[in-house]
C-alpha cells in the first residue's frame, strides 16, 4: 500500500517554518586590531641606549612602561581566547538547532504516514464510528503539540538572539577595554618623553614647544578614553532595551497559548 502526504498535514509540519541560523562573518573573521606600540617601544629603547647613563628615576619608569606592556598583551590575550570560546559555544547551538529541525522533519513524515493509514483503516464500516473518533482525537492532539513545538522553538530563538545581543555587548565592552588600556599606555609614554626632555634641556625653547605637543597628544588621549567611556554605556542602554522587548515578546507568547487552550476545551465540550 502505498502512502501518500496529505496536504493539509504538510502544511503544519514544523520542520518547514524555521531556517538555520549561521554564525555571523564578524565572529569568524575577527583579527587583533594593530597596534603601533611594539615599534615606538623599539625606537624608544634605541634611542635611550645612544644616549647617557639614566639615573633612578628614570630606570624606575622604564620598568613600569614595561610591566604595563606585558599586562597589556596578556589582557589581549585572554580578550580573544574568551571570543574564540564564544565563537565554539555559537557554533554548537546552531548546530544543534539544525538537529531538532532533521527531526521534526521526519517526525512530521511519520506522523502524516500514520494520519493517511487511519484514513484508510476508518473506511471499513465495521469500525467507522470508532476510528473517526480516534482520527478526530489524534487530530486535536497534534495540533496541540504542534503548537507547543513552536512556542519552544520560537521562544528558543529568543533567547539565542539574546545570548547573541549579550556576546556583541561583552566583545564591544572588551574592545573598550582594550583601547583604553592602549591609551593610557600611550598617555604614560608620552607624559615619561615629557619628563626626560625637561631633564635633558630646560632653557632650550624649542624642546620647550615639543614638550607641548607631547602634552596635548596627552590631553587627545585621555579624551579617546572619555569618548570610549561613553560609547560603553551607550551599549548597555541598548541590550537593556532588547530585554524589554523579549519580555514583551515572551508574555505575548503566554497570552496566546493561553487562548488556544481555552479554544480547544471549548471545542470539546462542544
Amino acid at each position: 500500500m502505498s502512502l501518500q502526504q496529505s496536504s493539509d498535514k504538510k502544511s503544519l509540519s514544523p520542520s518547514e517554518d524555521f531556517t538555520d541560523y549561521p554564525i555571523s562573518s564578524s565572529y569568524q573573521n575577527y583579527n587583533i586590531p594593530s597596534t603601533p606600540l611594539l615599534s615606538a617601544y623599539q625606537i624608544y629603547n634605541s634611542s635611550v641606549m645612544s644616549k647617557e647613563p639614566l639615573n633612578n628615576t628614570t630606570i624606575s619608569s622604564d620598568s613600569s612602561f614595561q610591566m604595563e606592556s606585558f599586562h597589556l598583551e596578556n589582557s589581549l590575550q585572554m580578550t580573544f581566547n574568551l571570543q574564540g570560546l564564544r565563537r565554539n559555544i555559537i557554533k554548537s547551538e546552531n548546530n544543534r538547532i539544525y538537529s531538532l529541525q532533521k527531526l521534526y522533519k521526519y517526525s512530521g513524515k511519520y506522523q502524516d504516514q500514520v494520519h493517511e493509514l487511519k484514513k484508510t483503516i476508518k473506511n471499513y464500516p465495521l469500525d467507522y464510528e470508532y476510528y473517526k473518533k480516534e482520527a478526530l482525537k489524534d487530530d486535536e492532539n497534534d495540533l496541540i503539540d504542534k503548537e507547543a513545538k513552536c512556542k519552544a522553538q520560537v521562544l528558543e530563538v529568543l533567547e539565542l538572539q539574546e545570548q547573541k545581543y549579550n556576546n556583541n555587548l561583552t566583545i564591544s565592552q572588551l574592545k573598550g577595554e582594550g583601547n583604553k588600556i592602549r591609551a593610557e599606555i600611550c598617555a604614560l609614554k608620552k607624559a615619561l618623553e615629557v619628563e626626560k626632555l625637561r631633564d635633558c634641556a630646560k632653557n632650550d625653547h624649542e624642546l620647550q614647544d615639543d614638550i607641548k605637543m607631547i602634552e596635548n597628544d596627552i590631553q587627545k588621549a585621555h579624551e579617546q578614553i572619555e569618548m570610549t567611556d561613553k560609547m560603553a554605556q551607550e551599549m548597555m542602554e541598548q541590550i537593556k532595551k532588547l530585554h524589554r522587548h523579549n519580555k514583551f515578546l515572551r508574555h505575548n507568547i503566554d497570552i496566546v497559548e493561553d487562548s488556544s487552550e481555552l479554544a480547544s476545551l471549548s471545542n470539546k465540550n462542544l
